[in-house]
């Protein structure tokens, strides 16, 4: 995934949730709340790091990298926070304990 135009150089990440189908609530250091939908991505692709996270199992395991500015799977697949913010639909949601 490309940065959208107009996207932010930096969103630094403060937390990370799965929410079930493909979805992520992010948190990001200046307060900010997004809502990212990857299905179409990780649906379009064949790459074993990305299939690998069609199960919820794979998937509900999406941390903060230790930069603060990606989201990890163990699969080896990252996604870089300024994509994501570019990408996500601000919500007014809490995150799941």
């Amino acid at each position: 995934m490309t940065p959208p135009a107009g996207s932010a150089a930096f969103h630094r990440l403060r937390d990370v949730s799965a929410r079930a189908p493909f979805t992520l609530h992010l948190v990001f250091a200046d307060g900010a709340h997004r809502l990212v939908d990857l299905e179409p991505y990780i649906l379009a692709t064949d790459r074993p790091a990305v299939a690998a996270l069609r199960e919820w199992a794979a998937f509900s395991q999406a941390r903060v990298g230790d930069d603060g500015m990606t989201v990890v799977w163990p699969s080896g697949w990252d996604l870089d926070a300024a994509v994501l913010y570019g990408r996500g639909t601000p919500c007014t949601c809490r995150m799941r304990p």
